[in-house]
């Protein structure tokens, strides 16, 4: 029996000793390793353009931008990647915080780093996705936020604010580790590698790019902004089948299967956020950004997605109310947009979202 028992660790000590040594120091979504977002937040806040590295924390990298930015932004941006590439154009320092899918939770945790800093800009502009209100406002996407999410809601429902670390999930992590799911994808991670870019910790190099100019890679200049690859372009026909694709599915990226009725709940902490922004003399404007053509329609049709047409009307509502200026609209047709306007079907070409931002319903 001690024989079989010893047996049995050993053959599970050849199995997954390989596989937790491979998942740790290789680590494709950086769940172990934060020097990737470190290195890249150093070079940014000291001006470089950089290419960006796959499978970076977004929300680390604000924080770790912001507790070493050399200058008190005039402009911040908040919001998804539905604002991140615009080439917005402003008077004094602009930071661009957008980060992926961004929930209510995210545009909480980005005022509350703000805030917490003591860097309030003169000017925030807030990207609203339909989908932020899926979420409360303590429960961003970008877990590595979620204190400054929770210090924000306290702040403004006047309750006593602390900022509190809050631990990672171990057990998560743990999960992770002895994942085969995970090992493949760092096996896949190893093979794409070329040689001379792999550094201690399995991770890519972090390269400084000499411009902006759209190429091979992406790349995120040192206010914040995103450029896309060339191959982030995608033709009219790539463009409907993608739209066509996710109709069929019945789930919209983030929006998932739907929802016809705007959270109330929700909704109220986003105008509470909106009143202690103003309130602190921050001159507050709203972006809507404007769906792919077909995909608009379908919510027009679809019962399921009625609540995005109705938290339109909701932050008009609320722009009337607070006097806060709501730009563009989640209509292509109502902003003059059209198919050729778009990069893939979830984002315009950068200077399309500019322009879809300078539109302000009469």
């Amino acid at each position: 029996m001690r024989k079989f028992i010893l047996k049995s660790i050993i053959m599970l000590l050849m199995v997954y000793i390989p596989v937790i040594s491979i998942n740790y120091f290789v680590d494709p979504a950086n769940i172990y390793h934060d020097d990737i977002v470190v290195n890249s937040a150093k070079l940014l806040n000291a001006g470089n353009i950089i290419e960006s590295p796959k499978n970076m924390d977004e929300g680390l990298l604000q924080v770790c931008r912001m507790q070493e930015l050399n200058y008190n932004p005039d402009t911040v941006i908040i919001g998804s990647s539905h604002v991140m590439y615009i080439p917005f154009e402003c008077d004094g320092m602009l930071y661009n915080a957008g980060m992926s899918g961004s929930y209510l939770g995210d545009y909480y945790a980005i005022v509350g780093l703000i805030e917490s800093k003591n860097i309030m800009p003169k000017r925030i502009m807030i990207g609203v996705d339909p989908w932020a209100f899926m979420r409360s406002a303590d429960d961003g996407r970008h877990s590595r936020l979620d204190k400054y999410s929770r210090f924000m809601l306290d702040l403004v429902k006047d309750r006593h604010s602390e900022l509190q670390d809050i631990e990672e999930s171990d057990m998560s992590k743990l999960k992770e580790i002895v994942s085969f799911s995970y090992f493949q994808s760092s096996v896949a991670r190893l093979r794409n590698m070329k040689g001379d870019a792999l550094q201690a910790g399995g991770h890519i190099r972090i390269a400084v790019a000499d411009n902006a100019v759209i190429g091979e890679a992406a790349k995120i200049l040192p206010d914040g902004r995103r450029i896309p690859s060339a191959k982030e372009y995608h033709d009219i026909e790539t463009l409907q089948k993608e739209a066509l694709q996710y109709i069929a599915s019945k789930r919209i990226y983030q929006l998932e299967n739907g929802f016809r009725d705007v959270q109330q709940d929700n909704l109220k902490d986003f105008k509470r956020l909106l009143k202690f922004l103003t309130t602190r003399g921050v001159d507050v404007h709203i972006y809507l950004p404007a769906w792919y053509p077909s995909v608009y329609e379908y919510f027009k049709d679809d019962d399921n997605f009625s609540g995005v047409l109705k938290i339109e009307e909701a932050i008009r509502e609320i722009g009337n109310e607070m006097n806060i200026p709501v730009h563009g609209g989640y209509d292509p047709k109502e902003c003059n947009l059209t198919e050729k306007d778009y990069m893939d079907w979830l984002h315009l070409k950068p200077e399309k979202m500019l322009e879809n931002y300078n539109y302000i319903r009469g």
